[in-house]
């Protein structure tokens, strides 16, 4: 189920972790095992997550 809502995108790899008791390499491994994406499945979610971080660096004066 903590991989389903991984792979939905419902949580994130650290709360993932807290629910499995695990670092974030465990996670990491568990994910590659089941074909977990680790990562923005397209450019365009890419992008989206780089605006997003610069978003916040810019409101938090970083």
């Amino acid at each position: 189920m903590v991989l389903e809502l991984l792979r939905m995108g419902k949580i994130s790899q650290g709360k993932a972790g807290e629910f499995l008791g695990l670092d974030r390499w465990g996670v990491l491994d568990l994910m590659a095992e089941h074909n977990v994406e680790s990562g923005p499945a397209t450019i365009e979610e890419l992008e989206r997550e780089v605006d997003q971080v610069d978003r916040f660096m810019r409101e938090h004066g970083r």
